[in-house]
């Protein structure tokens, strides 16, 4: 019996052989306390309405309760969506701990083939919780590394729950329509979503497109990673009946990236549109389309709004603050160069330097609110020395390394439109660590989604590269007539 076949059996085979007397109890139940819920309160009767949908896809297709997970995340704090990501995040986490016995063939070879960016990853945490015996506060660190696990979380998760290329292309479609989603929600809601702190607040009064608790400029990095993952899906046949939706995204998020007002965004996309010229030639003609398109955007949403000129063009000196934070960092970074302050220390201390780097243009920002640095690589290297900032860069390394090597082993097994899509991913994933340049987004959830695609498309390329390595079932039968052909999982699947 050839060994996907050989697999252990889902949670869904397992439902699906339960005897009806425990099947409609349980449904029965459930439906009584939905009522209950509807008749208490109706925002709460929805909500358990959602999870008992999302818990359907948990138990039935666990990728796709996946992809609606990544959608809750961009909308995490838009209306009508308070404990969406908290409710499906403990749910999902539950979900994919009670199939990992399921899951435990591929758990296993997925591990092994991704083992190197798991442990850079695993390195780096181990490096940040280290981090904790000389921080200045504990407390304030510990809080810190449990933001950045949460993220990283999404790593595990999404390598062990993505068994076929058709679990990668849910979740990188899943990743484009959460983007497309934001966007529009951003323009419905326009400043009326919930701050995250004074900086957003400050962004939405300067009519910068932002949904719920994103900012602005981590809205415009997703943007681009997620045109890059559209143009490679938009190649991959499999989707072909979603292509209507794809290309209906792309002016929409064209528009986003323009709506952002983001400086860092615009960076990020010159980025990626410079290493699409080189990982995708075949799509030359269309990356010079989408940037002239952005250009006539940019153009016609200036003209528009004569404010947004000013912040595109306007040095940083003239009072966003970034600038006095980098200097700061930089003191930071000198007075603890190989250990750092501590993970999510930096706001601790900087208050502390006030004096010691001259003229601030916004003071307050130093020493009333203090911010993070702005800047992920500089976050690290303040936080957690020169060691954080090398174990940081290779695990951000070893998930670009790891879509790369998809693509040439996709292209190896005769998938040329499942490399194309891994390889539009290292686009994406390069665009956005640009624009983490502007941005403190490692802790990021969104991000850590972005970056694990590459882990996943690797896993998942086990099961095209062990089809493709088996004998041909035609060349078989010439042999042996008399014999039954072999059974062969769809490499599409």
């Amino acid at each position: 019996m050839p060994e996907p076949a050989a697999r252990a059996m889902s949670t869904a085979d397992h439902l699906s052989r339960l005897s009806p007397r425990l099947i409609v109890p349980a449904l029965v139940a459930a439906a009584a306390l939905l009522g209950l819920a509807v008749t208490h309160d109706a925002r709460l009767g929805l909500a358990a309405a959602g999870a008992l949908v999302f818990g359907a896809f948990l138990v039935v297709d666990l990728p796709v309760a996946v992809g609606i997970w990544i959608v809750a995340l961009y909308l995490a704090g838009a209306p009508g969506t308070h404990g969406a990501v908290t409710g499906t995040s403990v749910l999902l986490l539950a979900g994919w701990a009670g199939t990992l016995a399921d899951r435990a063939p591929h758990a296993r070879r997925a591990v092994a083939r991704t083992r190197w960016a798991l442990a850079l990853v695993a390195l780096m945490m181990l490096w940040s919780a280290c981090s904790i015996v000389w921080a200045q506060d504990a407390g304030v660190a510990r809080l810190g590394l449990q933001h950045w696990a949460i993220a990283v979380a999404a790593l595990p998760v999404l390598v062990v729950a993505c068994e076929r290329p058709r679990d990668a292309l849910v979740v990188a479609g899943a990743f484009v329509a959460g983007a497309t989603l934001a966007v529009i929600a951003g323009v419905l809601t326009g400043s009326n979503a919930a701050p995250v702190d004074q900086q957003a607040s400050f962004e939405a009064a300067a009519g910068r497109l932002q949904v719920g608790i994103t900012d602005p400029n981590y809205l415009a990095a997703d943007i681009v990673a997620a045109l890059a993952i559209t143009a490679g899906l938009l190649g991959v046949p499999a989707v072909r009946r979603f292509r209507p939706l794809l290309l209906l995204a792309v002016p929409v998020l064209l528009y986003g990236l323009v709506a952002t007002q983001s400086r860092g965004g615009m960076v990020a996309a010159a980025v990626a549109a410079v290493v699409a010229f080189v990982l995708l030639r075949e799509y030359r003609g269309r990356i010079l389309g989408a940037l002239a398109v952005v250009v006539v955007l940019l153009g016609l949403f200036l003209a528009a709004q004569p404010r947004a000129v000013d912040r595109l063009t306007q040095d940083d000196t003239s009072g966003t603050g970034r600038t006095d934070i980098w200097n700061v960092a930089v003191r930071v970074a000198s007075d603890h160069t190989l250990l750092g302050v501590g993970t999510g220390n930096f706001v601790v201390v900087q208050p502390g330097y006030a004096q010691r780097v001259g003229f601030l243009e916004r003071p307050g920002m130093i020493v009333d609110t203090p911010l993070v640095t702005h800047d992920v690589w500089l976050q690290a290297l303040t936080e957690n020395g020169a060691i954080g900032l090398a174990l940081l860069i290779g695990a951000f390394g070893a998930c670009v390394l790891a879509s790369l090597l998809a693509a040439g082993r996709f292209a190896r097994a005769g998938r040329p439109d499942l490399a194309h899509l891994a390889r539009a991913v290292a686009v994406g994933q390069i665009g956005s660590l640009a624009a983490s340049t502007f941005i403190a987004n490692g802790n990021d959830r969104v991000f850590w989604v972005l970056l694990s695609l590459g882990p996943v498309l690797l896993a998942v390329e086990l099961a095209t590269g062990s089809a493709a390595a088996r004998p041909n079932p035609s060349a078989a039968s010439a042999v042996s007539p008399a014999a039954p052909a072999p059974s062969f999982p769809d490499p599409s699947r």
